[in-house]
């Protein structure tokens, strides 16, 4: 029963998500676009806090978008896939990141100084 009920508020909170937002997933939907998950991750959650917040960080996205255009409709919805594909790019963290201290040094000893810059 509690599924039906996490179901039904994703889907009620879907709807509250400016149609530029909507558009845009879909596009990126479509065409099989590697960022599709970031933006299904940015769209959709299952923490019930973060899917609350997520159609009012849209909201004031769309809004400074506005501002900063000085309009009141934006007709297309590149604003969001920049958003999208910025948002996957920078969130790409290198490799060396995930690994753990005995691996990092093991790395920086292996890199031959001499040879940089």
């Amino acid at each position: 029963m509690q599924k039906k009920k996490i179901a039904a508020h994703h889907q009620e909170k879907a709807l509250k998500l400016p149609p530029a937002v909507i558009d845009a997933r879909e596009d990126l939907k479509k065409k099989n676009n590697k960022c599709f998950f970031t933006m299904k991750n940015l769209t959709e959650s299952k923490d019930l806090h973060l899917s609350d917040a997520l159609p009012k960080m849209w909201a004031s996205l769309e809004d400074a978008e506005k501002k900063r255009h000085r309009i009141q409709h934006l007709k297309y919805n590149s604003w969001v896939q920049h958003f999208i594909i910025y948002t996957d790019y920078y969130s790409n963290i290198p490799s060396h990141y995930y690994q753990n201290k005995k691996q990092r040094k093991k790395l920086f000893e292996n890199i031959d100084i001499r040879h940089t810059c």
